[in-house]
């Protein structure tokens, strides 16, 4: 293709056409390509800084957010939420100053920092007659412990000394003597008896048949246990008011042979009798057997 100018060859505007017989103006071609690229390289350019800039932002409201957080939290534990009285509630056999001591909590601490579960453990460890506690905040500045009172349910017998027991195998004391109205546990081996802690023995299993004949004997409300013997356990005895022997046999169905056992202790056997309540095959057949001392009874009587 040749380019053709009205007065002569090369005329950068105007072209000869071979196809159409004529001339027409030639496209600027360089300005063209030229320019495009350099449009498309300024909007490209534009929207980088565009980008930049709500990167920059969502920086900036980020790390003020967490300033202003920062600055509530540090409000809330320094200025604000302090505990200005800690209340006791429930029975017990200590004073509120003794279980506030052994609480380790303080007014004038932060409310929310408190460490309410090391309260409740530490309650429990230093004062062994404390049966259950529960340590709780109450907003805006109180913090409130609601005790109740461990009971003794049986003092277990080990080398010369007498441990006496929660009905959850808590260690209450350590003592020399049987105390009064205390039920005698033989036949479990102590490894370990410090107050304000669970028994250590040697069969665990029998502290778990210990605890839930104790926790059966609660619930049944059957009292005047003189004494309880875990010597053989599939022959675990009790002895009712001193003078009837309850052969439980092996500890499954305690809580059927304990209800069991009471009803024909209140309706079945007079108050002055003597003798031995066989109860080991009552969750099979349902039946009890009660071999009277009739020796024993008529000497007594």
């Amino acid at each position: 293709m040749r380019r053709y100018t009205e007065n002569g060859i090369g005329d950068p505007e105007r072209f000869y056409d071979p196809k159409s017989g004529g001339y027409r103006r030639a496209p600027d071609l360089g300005t063209a390509t030229r320019a495009e690229p350099a449009a498309d390289g300024a909007a490209k350019r534009a929207q980088a800084r565009a980008k930049r800039r709500r990167r920059r932002l969502c920086i900036f409201y980020i790390v003020t957010f967490l300033l202003v957080l920062s600055a509530g939290a540090f409000l809330a534990l320094k200025v604000f939420f302090k505990v200005n009285s800690i209340k006791v509630e429930g029975t017990s056999c200590y004073t509120i100053e003794q279980i506030k001591k052994s609480s380790g909590l303080k007014t004038g601490e932060n409310l929310i920092l408190a460490d309410t579960r090391k309260a409740e453990t530490d309650i429990c460890k230093k004062l062994p007659y404390i049966g259950t506690v529960k340590v709780s905040r109450r907003f805006p500045e109180e913090i409130v412990i609601k005790v109740t009172a461990a009971v003794a349910r049986g003092a277990i017998q080990s080398g010369g000394k007498y441990i006496l027991v929660s009905a959850d195998g808590k260690v209450l004391e350590v003592s020399g003597k049987l105390p009064a109205n205390s039920a005698l546990i033989k036949g479990i081996d102590v490894m370990s008896a410090k107050a304000g802690e669970k028994v250590g023995i040697k069969d665990a299993s029998k502290l778990e048949i210990l605890k839930n004949l104790l926790k059966v004997l609660d619930e049944q409300k059957l009292t005047k246990i003189t004494s309880l013997d875990f010597s053989k356990t599939d022959k675990i005895c009790i002895v009712y008011d001193s003078r009837v022997t309850i052969n439980l046999g092996v500890p499954s169905d305690i809580d059927y042979k304990i209800r069991f056992a009471k009803n024909i202790l209140e309706n079945k056997i007079q108050s002055s009798e003597k003798g031995t309540l066989d109860m080991s095959t009552a969750a099979e057949n349902d039946r009890a057997y009660f071999d009277p001392d009739y020796a024993s009874s008529a000497s007594s009587g």
